[in-house]
């Protein structure tokens, strides 16, 4: 085959690779970039889930715990209460499961995923608790007292344990203090956790904003 011959038979062949290049590379780069996004999106919802959850707890604590922190009495002078128990807040790990591919290995995405699942059952567990205290104390302590005549005004853990037989007071007592530390504890691990995932969020993605606030974790 002579020169003229074998190059009319190059250029074409060359075009064809080059566009097959170009075409596969717009491609990739349209999948990375669809894949960007998805990644931003699932990283702003974790960090907004994760924040409603503080602010959840934030607002269990203000609103009632501290009034009576303090209170050797509390376990009696807490006002029982419900909360919302926030179906809606609980991480899309399929969306999140990017957390533990390996070219991404340097951000520790892998612990982060793992504290995530933690966190949500530490949530979960601290509303329960809340739950169980307050049945506890509207059916099974409130009604004692009043039958014998005593106000939660004027409680002292002596007239309680006077009025309720041991193993009652002795309940409300532990599911009391169960209550004020699966608050306390759970407010100072999702504030740690937020903190990573933020860290994460913007070594991921350095040039966009991310959602953030100061959690007060002090009880």
């Amino acid at each position: 085959m002579d020169t003229d011959t074998f190059l009319k038979f190059l250029f074409p062949l060359s075009g064809t690779f080059a566009g097959a290049f170009i075409a596969y590379w717009t491609q990739n780069r349209h999948e990375q970039k669809k894949e960007d996004e998805n990644q931003l999106i699932a990283l702003n919802k974790a960090l907004f889930i994760l924040l409603r959850q503080i602010n959840a707890l934030a607002a269990i604590k203000e609103q009632h715990l501290d009034k009576v922190r303090n209170d050797e009495f509390r376990s009696f002078t807490l006002h029982p209460f419900h909360t919302n128990m926030y179906n809606d807040l609980k991480f899309n790990c399929d969306s999140l499961i990017f957390l533990l591919d390996q070219k991404y290995q340097n951000l520790k995405g892998t612990d982060i995923l793992q504290d995530l699942l933690i966190e949500q059952e530490r949530f979960e567990q601290t509303l329960r608790a809340i739950e169980l205290r307050t049945d506890y104390q509207v059916k099974i302590i409130q009604p004692h007292l009043e039958e014998f005549g005593i106000e939660d005004t004027n409680m002292t853990l002596e007239k309680g344990k006077n009025s309720l037989r041991e193993y009652k007071s002795k309940k409300i007592v532990h599911y009391t203090d169960q209550v004020y530390e699966n608050v306390d504890e759970t407010l100072k691990s999702s504030g740690d956790v937020f903190k990573k995932l933020h860290y994460y969020s913007k070594k991921r993605f350095p040039k966009k904003q991310f959602p953030y606030i100061e959690v007060n974790r002090n009880p």
